[in-house]
């Protein structure tokens, strides 16, 4: 999942993710709409070594701030949690120069977003983590107004198995309109290009 992610962010997240290069100097993660099938989006500046580490070793089952983040709302810093230390994710991260962390929790809409920003010289100041929430929570706010329902999911799972429009209409017993209409706006949503695009890009981010 190396820096990757299945749709843009609105126009205003390229200054907002600017803004959190600034202050996470030795990188950063974003993910939003956290769910068991993963986060609806993405985003990382870490380094290359440590992603490719981190998923290589499934240090997600390890690290405390994974479970801190899905369990609570706000901000940490990773020296307030004791059991750091004593996990291989520490001193790994540290390896690759994430010496001093804060991760963040945000819940819209029922929803639940996280984001760690880490650097090598200093802990970050408050204001600091203040900020990188109301990022957070903003880019949350703003990206879930794109998010596919479930019945133009069911749609698109569909289409991906080769069914027509109209085959589509027949199993879910809904006019071919509506499968049209939903489909158009799943591409829209994605950012795809076609169907095909869509369907190829919902099952890279395992939403169907």
């Amino acid at each position: 999942m190396i820096n990757d992610s299945y749709k843009a962010l609105p126009g205003h997240a390229d200054a907002d993710l600017a803004i959190l290069g600034y202050i996470a100097t030795a990188g950063f993660m974003v993910g939003l709409n956290v769910a068991l099938r993963g986060p609806e989006y993405f985003y990382s500046t870490y380094p290359e070594a440590w992603q490719r580490e981190y998923e290589k070793n499934n240090y997600m089952f390890v690290d405390p701030m994974v479970f801190w983040g899905m369990t609570k709302t706000g901000s940490c810093r990773w020296s307030e949690v004791p059991l750091l230390r004593v996990t291989p994710v520490f001193n790994r991260a540290k390896a690759h120069g994430l010496e001093f962390g804060a991760t963040l929790s945000s819940v819209e809409g029922g929803r639940r977003s996280l984001m760690s920003v880490a650097r090598s010289d200093r802990e970050f100041d408050d204001p600091e983590i203040e900020q990188c929430l109301d990022i957070l929570q903003r880019l949350a706010a703003t990206t879930f107004e794109n998010t596919l329902s479930i019945e133009e999911l069911k749609t698109l799972k569909l289409a991906g198995e080769g069914y027509a429009q109209k085959e589509i209409a027949n199993q879910l017993k809904i006019a071919e309109p509506t499968v049209k209409a939903r489909l158009t706006k799943a591409k829209d949503k994605l950012g795809a290009r076609n169907t095909t695009h869509a369907v190829t890009i919902a099952i890279a981010a395992k939403l169907i």
